[in-house]
């Protein structure tokens, strides 16, 4: 049992991410999504996910300065983005993957 939290500031683009996930994915087994920086802190908090997928470009703060404000980081990430130039901060962060949009069902 795996839980999951899809950070995406795109409520649409996170829904079939979710979906994927559960179709292709039966080791996670609860999924929560955040669209907010605000929300996305409180999930990390309460939910306390073992697997995050984030987003990079987002309104707020993008992917790496919302990760950089986090103090534990206790979960693997997996950066999910339309853009392959972030690649090497991604891996600055210790990403387990880096998955570029649209998302492949074979690569997730």
């Amino acid at each position: 049992m795996i839980k999951a939290l899809i950070i995406d500031d795109e409520l649409a683009a996170a829904h079939v991410l979710q979906l994927m996930i559960e179709r292709h994915i039966p080791e996670i087994t609860d999924i929560r999504i955040a669209t907010k920086t605000a929300e996305a802190v409180s999930l990390l908090q309460q939910f306390q996910p073992q697997l995050l997928f984030q987003d990079i470009v987002m309104p707020e703060k993008n992917g790496f300065e919302f990760l950089a404000g986090i103090k534990k980081i206790n979960f693997e990430i997996i950066f999910t983005t339309a853009y392959n130039e972030y690649a090497i901060q991604a891996i600055r962060f210790s990403a387990l993957d880096y998955l570029l949009k649209p998302i492949n069902a074979d690569e997730l």
